[in-house]
């Protein structure tokens, strides 16, 4: 009698135990790839963070309206499974820097924006980004883009932009905007670019290096494929640099040297910018801006309906007024900031140079010089504060169990 009533109190235990236990809460649901993770919802895209070097696969159309997103680096991969991310806005830099360099090899600490800040040899493909909006203004060197603001060894395949903007108004002595991707290397194919992109110098003063591109503003990456329709306006006090493709075309990272691919691209659009700079160079190509190492393939690439090489300047819109910030004739509906140029100098950032990588090193990844001194952020724990109360429960329910289960044998023994 003693066996029966000890074994139902426990089978009655672990029954109750069952039903009150929700199935563990997982970030995303498992795909049928045990390695990938279905992303439904925008609280789902949220908690990418979390994890950033897993493999996601979207599984619905998602809207990210009222979300504040932060880019992260991410070395992971996303797939957008042919769905569409909605209004996705950015309006602030990755917490990660790296160093990037200009035409002259000048080494800055630089921080990042777009989907993400750092794709660290990550992969991003078969997304759509609609009406994305990266709205940054930065008083520190920055690359905005509208899907990764650098990239590392990165891929960046099949993906669509369209009716998005990238906007960039800094105080600093380099920057840059790009449609797909800010400043690095890697590889991005089969991509279908269509954006406004605004780039604004707010220091009169300092003469600086600018750098804006359909594809990717500075660096070193094979673009193959892709079909650019861009609309761009650069209010530039320095030195310009300006592509249909990329803004400038630089082995990068130091030391190393490639045979990068450039083929099967086409470009539409214009650049309208202002060069407010008396030793003028208004660098401004259909296909790349300046290019500082020529060892690339390049074919079949277009402008329109025409063929293209390293001269064509179909795409340059030049303006000499530069008493007036360049904008869209319809920039309301961006919802853009106002822009507020200084005459205030900025002093350039210190920066101790990193050492020279060999090629196959990746670039040097540091803390954001601001918040070294900072305290260092907790991680965020796994487990939400929902579930934090479901294991207060359900200790206190395990307890009450054991409780019964221990006055149950002790007054069938006393029986």
């Amino acid at each position: 009698m003693f066996k029966k009533v000890f074994y139902t109190a426990a089978v009655f235990t672990a029954a109750v135990l069952f039903s009150i236990i929700p199935a563990k809460k997982v970030f995303a649901e498992e795909t049928d790839n045990a390695a990938s993770l279905k992303i439904r919802t925008a609280d789902d895209m949220m908690k990418i963070k979390d994890a950033p070097d897993k493999t996601y696969v979207l599984d619905n159309d998602i809207d990210m309206a009222g979300y504040d997103w932060i880019p992260i680096r991410f070395s992971g991969t996303f797939d957008g499974n042919g769905h569409t991310i909605t209004n996705l806005t950015v309006k602030t830099t990755s917490a990660e820097t790296a160093i990037t360099y200009d035409g002259n090899m000048k080494e800055y600490e630089t921080c990042f924006a777009g989907l993400f800040g750092i794709l660290d040899k990550g992969t991003v493909k078969n997304v759509i980004l609609e009406s994305e909006k990266v709205i940054i203004k930065e008083t520190k060197p920055c690359f905005a883009a509208l899907i990764s603001g650098y990239s590392d060894g990165g891929t960046i395949e099949n993906c669509t932009v369209t009716s998005s903007t990238v906007y960039l108004s800094v105080n600093a002595p380099m920057f840059g905007t790009g449609g797909i991707l800010g400043y690095g290397n890697g590889k991005i194919d089969g991509c279908k670019i269509d954006a406004t992109i605004i780039c604004i110098d707010e220091n009169k003063d300092e003469l600086d290096e600018q750098f804006l591109g359909g594809v990717y503003a500075g660096g070193y990456a094979d673009i193959t494929n892709c079909n650019i329709q861009i609309d761009a306006y650069d209010s530039d006090h320095g030195y310009v640099h300006n592509g249909g493709l990329a803004g400038i075309f630089i082995y990068y990272p130091k030391g190393f040297r490639g045979n990068a691919t450039i083929i099967n691209n086409t470009v539409n659009g214009k650049i309208t910018f202002f060069e407010d700079n008396r030793d003028r160079r208004a660098y401004c190509k259909s296909f790349i801006g300046e290019i500082m190492d020529w060892n690339f393939r390049s074919s079949n690439n277009r402008f329109g309906d025409k063929a293209i090489d390293s001269r064509d300047e179909s795409i340059k819109n030049e303006v000499k007024d530069y008493s007036t910030i360049l904008l869209p004739t319809d920039s309301s509906k961006y919802a853009l900031p106002t822009p507020t140029p200084t005459p205030t100098p900025t002093p350039t950032p210190t920066v101790t140079p990193s050492p020279s990588p060999t090629p196959t090193e990746a670039p040097k990844i540091t803390p954001d010089a601001e918040t070294t001194n900072a305290v260092t952020p907790t991680p965020a724990p796994s487990v939400s504060s929902g579930n934090s109360l479901e294991q207060v429960i359900l200790i206190f329910i395990m307890i009450l169990a054991l409780t019964a289960i221990i006055v149950t044998v002790v007054v069938f023994r006393k029986r």
